[in-house]
């Protein structure tokens, strides 16, 4: 079981780093250092790192969790199971993953668990779904095939915070 996490690192600034990794900009500017993206998969049970895919966090070459979770999966076992936030609770991602013969646990939005669901999902719910890409999905992605699809379900449970909140946690 690995634990997927992405994050960025801002680098020292020279020109080579900033071609390669571009720094941020806004309305005021550009930043003077560059700013690396990268993803980390780590045994739950062993602590062990797989070698971090990354790539650019702004610029024409920019890589998003869903391409650097595709460059990581070669990195893991055929049968592992990945746990990850949010971010990667999107198809192109889940499609990625399953293909390769892994299983996802994924905490979802309620507005994508409802899409997934095709109906509100409620704390105590365990549905059986079948995952299709959206139309923008498979715009984006039009490498898909056009059976693309994952069989899964969509879990939800009230859980405790730390401070004693409920909140309603969908996987």
């Amino acid at each position: 079981v690995f634990a997927l996490d992405g994050s960025t690192i801002e680098l020292s600034s020279s020109a080579k780093i900033n071609d390669r990794f571009p720094p941020a900009m806004n309305q005021n500017g550009t930043a003077a250092k560059g700013i690396l993206h990268f993803l980390v998969a780590h045994d739950l049970e062993s602590g062990y790192a797989a070698r971090p895919a990354y790539g650019a966090f702004f610029g024409k070459d920019l890589c998003t969790e869903a391409e650097l979770c595709s460059q990581l999966l070669p990195r893991l076992p055929q049968d592992a199971i990945l746990v990850g936030d949010r971010n990667f609770g999107i198809f192109i991602t889940a499609y990625a993953i399953k293909s390769r013969g892994c299983d996802l646990v994924v905490r979802l939005t309620e507005g994508r668990a409802k899409k997934i669901a095709k109906q509100a999902v409620n704390p105590g719910d365990d549905i059986a779904v079948t995952w299709t890409p959206s139309g923008d999905e498979r715009k984006k992605y039009s490498s898909l095939s056009a059976d693309a699809q994952i069989e899964g379900r969509v879990v939800s449970e009230l859980v405790q915070t730390r401070d004693g909140k409920q909140v309603q946690l969908t996987l």
